[in-house]
């Protein structure tokens, strides 16, 4: 394909006019319009013009959308949109599309993986970790299962593997314990971790929640959170009215 060279050192003027407007345009069919820059002794196209696609390429000679935006440097954004107005706005997507299977906005990773996309109806899918490692803010889900530590009159727990769920700072999580209370008719507790490593409690409204058994009398135990623990968790507690059995759990907490 010919390649137009386009030196900024012309006027504007010197290019032909249409209808009263200052045009510049590539005189050879399908040639592409450049703009290159000398970069320290390196010729560099910065723009590029797609002549034969009439397609417009930053970082690219090869742009394969209408508008192509393209960086390879380290540790830095591709592009910024700054309105230094504090009265104005940001970045507006605009299309025809109205229907669940057209998509109007969408964050792709390197690896092909769609995390973001907002469709044409105006829902919005977003990709959920299915692992224990997002971090602060981050929508995830997955699997813990909680160590026990200060049993009293309990003869074993054992807590079996949970599923959690977290939206931002709010960590939903259900799990089972296995328990086997030393006496019947008589306060039993114990402690267990969480994930997503919450910060210490300062007040039990913190993390609440409650457990049923799988018992015939099906009778409640509850949760709080524990306050100045080094580490954070929650005391689970009831006056159990059966030997070992199983219980189920339920809590929500901030993850602070």
């Amino acid at each position: 394909m010919k390649k137009l060279l386009l030196s900024l050192l012309f006027a504007v003027s010197s290019f032909p006019a249409f209808a009263g407007d200052r045009v510049i345009i590539n005189p050879e069919q399908d040639g592409d319009l450049k703009i290159k820059v000398n970069d320290n002794g390196t010729v560099t196209d910065v723009v590029t013009f797609d002549g034969a696609t009439s397609r417009m390429g930053v970082g690219t000679s090869t742009p394969s959308y209408l508008f192509e935006a393209q960086s390879s440097i380290p540790g830095d954004w591709v592009a910024r949109i700054f309105n230094t107005s504090a009265t104005g706005f940001g970045l507006q997507v605009t299309t025809a599309a109205a229907t669940s299977s057209q998509e109007v906005f969408k964050i792709r990773t390197n690896t092909s993986t769609d995390s973001f996309i907002t469709k044409g109806d105006g829902k919005t899918e977003l990709s959920v970790r299915s692992d224990a490692s997002c971090g602060v803010g981050n929508v995830c889900s997955g699997t813990f299962t909680s160590a026990d530590t200060n049993n009293v009159n309990m003869d074993a727990v054992t807590a079996n593997i949970g599923q959690f769920i977290r939206v931002g700072n709010v960590v939903t999580y259900s799990f089972s314990v296995s328990v086997d209370p030393t006496t019947a008719s008589s306060l039993a507790s114990f402690r267990v971790d969480l994930p997503q490593t919450p910060g210490n409690f300062t007040a039990q409204r913190e993390a609440v929640g409650s457990c049923i058994e799988d018992s015939a009398t099906n009778s409640a135990w509850r949760i709080q959170a524990v306050v100045g623990a080094a580490t954070a968790n929650v005391e689970i507690s009831s006056v159990p009215r059966n030997t070992s059995y199983t219980i189920y759990c339920h809590l929500t907490y901030l993850r602070l």
